[in-house]
C-alpha cells in the first residue's frame, strides 16, 4: 500500500482530490447561480466520471493487494458526491454506494441483481430497463435521465452514465453512476411554468382587448334572433303561410350557429396549445377562424379590412397559435391606425419557393428605423402605459420559430408590414408536383 501513494503515484492522489473539488465547485456555482445549476451538474458529472474512471485504472496498476483495492475502492466511492454502483459482465447489480442508497430510496440488499429497478417510477421503468438491457446486450454506454420513486412517493430526479470497465474484457462489469438532479429539474420545471404562465396572460391580453368588438359581434345577432322571435310569434297569430315562418326559423338557425362558431373560436384561442400536436391545417380555414374573433371590432371603428391573395396553402402548424399571431398583429395595427382619418389593415397571402408568406400590413407610416430593430424585444412596447405588456411580438415571434418559420419586420415597405414566413406542408408540395408532371 506504501508504494501507492509514492511520487509515481501523484497523479492519482491528484484526480482523487479533484473528485472532491468538483463537487465542492458545482455545489458553490449551483447555489450562488441558479439559473445555470443544471448546465454546469452537466459538465461537473462528466468530468467526475472521467476523473473516477481513471482513478479506477490507476488503481489496478499501482495497487497490488485484493484488500488494498477494497480499501481504495471504499475510500472513493463513499466520498463520492453521487451514487455509485457496479454490476457484473451480465448487468446484475453487485454494488451500491452509501450516496446511491440516499438517492433511490433502497438499501444496498434490495438493489442488487436487478432489484435497483423496483425504485424507478412506474412511469419511467419500463422504457430504462429496456434502454438499459440493450446496452449491456451490444456492451454500449448507458446514459438515461429518468425518476426514482421512494416509499413514500417523493421523486428524485437522476442522470445515469454507465460505462463498461475494461472494453477487452468480456468478464468486465459496469460501472456507473447517478446524479440527483432533482434541483435542476424543479428549476427547469418551474421556467417552463412561468413561460406557459406568461405566453397565457399575453393571449388573456389580447381577449380583453377584443372583449368590446367580440360582445359586439355577438350582441348582433342576438338582436336578430329577438327579431326573428317575434316576427315568429306575430305571423303565427295571423296564421300566415307555413313556408314564410320556415324562412324566418332558418334565419334564427344560421345565426345561432354564427353565436356558436364565435363561441368556438374562443374557447380555442384561451385553452393551452403548448401540449398540441403539429397538424397539416389550411391557412384558409385559420384566417376565417381568426377574423370571427377579431372583425367586428375592426369595421365597427371604421377601420377597412382587405383580404389579399390566395388562402388555400396548407401549413403543419399548430392552428390555435398561428391564429395568436395573426390576432396579435391585427391588434397592433388596429391599436396605431385606430385615430387615422382613414384607417385600413391588409392581410395577404403570398406562397413562394415551398414557403407562404402572411403578411399584415396597415395605414401607418412604418416604425421608426431607431426602434425597429428592438421591436421584437421582451417587454419593449411603444404602446402607452397599462395597454401594452411588450411581450406580445416576442411571444409571436418565437412561437412561429418553433413553426420553422420567421416573423420579420419589413423595413422597406412605405407602410407598417409584418410578415411571417413559414414552410408549406410536404404533402401539399408533393401533390404540387404530381399536379405539375
Amino acid at each position: 500500500m506504501q508504494s501507492f501513494f509514492n511520487s509515481s503515484n501523484t497523479k492519482t492522489v491528484f484526480l482523487f482530490l479533484s473528485i472532491c473539488a468538483v463537487g465542492l465547485f458545482e455545489t458553490q456555482i449551483s447555489n450562488q447561480y441558479p439559473d445555470i445549476a443544471y448546465f454546469v451538474s452537466i459538465a461537473g458529472s462528466l468530468f467526475y466520471f472521467l476523473i473516477v474512471l481513471l482513478f479506477v485504472k490507476a488503481a489496478k496498476k499501482y495497487v497490488s493487494g485484493a484488500y488494498e483495492k477494497e480499501i481504495l475502492w471504499k475510500a472513493l466511492t463513499e466520498s463520492a458526491p453521487v451514487g455509485i454502483y457496479r454490476t457484473d459482465k451480465n448487468g446484475k447489480c453487485v454494488f451500491v454506494n452509501d450516496k446511491w442508497q440516499e438517492i433511490t430510496g433502497l438499501s444496498a440488499e434490495a438493489a442488487y441483481s436487478d432489484g435497483w429497478s423496483n425504485a424507478i417510477h412506474p412511469d419511467d421503468r419500463d422504457g430504462v430497463y429496456e434502454k438499459w438491457n440493450e446496452c449491456v446486450a451490444q456492451k454500449k454506454t448507458f446514459e438515461m435521465e429518468f425518476r426514482f420513486q421512494h416509499a413514500d412517493e417523493s421523486i428524485r430526479w437522476v442522470r445515469v452514465v454507465s460505462k463498461k470497465l475494461d472494453e477487452k474484457n468480456p468478464d468486465s462489469g459496469y460501472f456507473g453512476m447517478d446524479i440527483d438532479i432533482t434541483r435542476e429539474m424543479e428549476i427547469k420545471r418551474k421556467k417552463e411554468f412561468e413561460k406557459a404562465y406568461t405566453d397565457h396572460s399575453d393571449k388573456m391580453a389580447t381577449l380583453g382587448e377584443m372583449a368590446a368588438g367580440i360582445a359586439h359581434e355577438i350582441n348582433n345577432p342576438l338582436a336578430i334572433i329577438q327579431s326573428r322571435s317575434y316576427q315568429i310569434f306575430k305571423m303565427t297569430e295571423r296564421n300566415e303561410p307555413k313556408e314564410k315562418i320556415m324562412e324566418l326559423a332558418d334565419s334564427i338557425e344560421q345565426t345561432v350557429g354564427r353565436i356558436a362558431k364565435i363561441i368556438r373560436g374562443l374557447k380555442s384561442f384561451s385553452r393551452d396549445t403548448a401540449n398540441d400536436e403539429m397538424d397539416v391545417q389550411n391557412v384558409k380555414q385559420i384566417l376565417d377562424e381568426t377574423l370571427e374573433l377579431c372583425r367586428e371590432r375592426v369595421l365597427h371603428n371604421n377601420i377597412k379590412l382587405i383580404i389579399e391573395g390566395d388562402f388555400e396553402v396548407m401549413i403543419n402548424c399548430k392552428p390555435t397559435q398561428i391564429s395568436q399571431v395573426l390576432i396579435n398583429l391585427i391588434n397592433n395595427s388596429f391599436d396605431a391606425i385606430l385615430l387615422q382619418s382613414n384607417p385600413w389593415i391588409k392581410i395577404k397571402c403570398l406562397a413562394n419557393k415551398g414557403f407562404v408568406d402572411l403578411s399584415v400590413t396597415d395605414s401607418g407610416n412604418g416604425i421608426p428605423k431607431e426602434i425597429a430593430g428592438k421591436i421584437m424585444n421582451p417587454f419593449f412596447t411603444t404602446k402607452e402605459i397599462g395597454k401594452g405588456t411588450g411581450l406580445g411580438l416576442s411571444i409571436a415571434s418565437t412561437i412561429v420559430a418553433n413553426h420553422k418559420g420567421k416573423l420579420w419586420l419589413d423595413r422597406n415597405h412605405t407602410n407598417t408590414r409584418f410578415v411571417m414566413t413559414l414552410p408549406i406542408a410536404q404533402e401539399q408540395l408533393q401533390s404540387d408536383e404530381r399536379a405539375a408532371g
